[in-house]
């Protein structure tokens, strides 16, 4: 089963395995290619990674470099706050 949005109308659709499934059969989802901090933080999971994957991507880790722009700015403290307020502020 997958779920695919629309681009263009942002629609969603649901798509079926190809063969039925028998109750109790094993189900697996595939989250693409994310880093273990972002599987942690939005799905409670990590996996094992090999070579490939670190290879493939992830995620940097760009905090001390935001912070220091935006401590630059007249605006900074306004910024900090609602950046707070939407979660997006001292969170890892």
């Amino acid at each position: 089963m997958d779920i695919v949005r629309d681009s263009r109308n942002g629609s969603l659709t649901m798509l079926s395995p190809k063969k039925e499934m028998k109750k109790g059969e094993e189900v697996f989802l595939c989250y693409a290619h994310h880093s273990n901090v972002s599987l942690f933080s939005e799905y409670g999971f990590v996996t094992q990674r090999t070579v490939d994957d670190a290879k493939a991507g992830g995620e940097v880790n760009v905090d001390d470099i935001m912070e220091a722009m935006i401590a630059k700015r007249k605006e900074a403290k306004w910024l900090q706050d609602v950046l707070e307020v939407m979660g997006y502020w001292g969170y890892v």
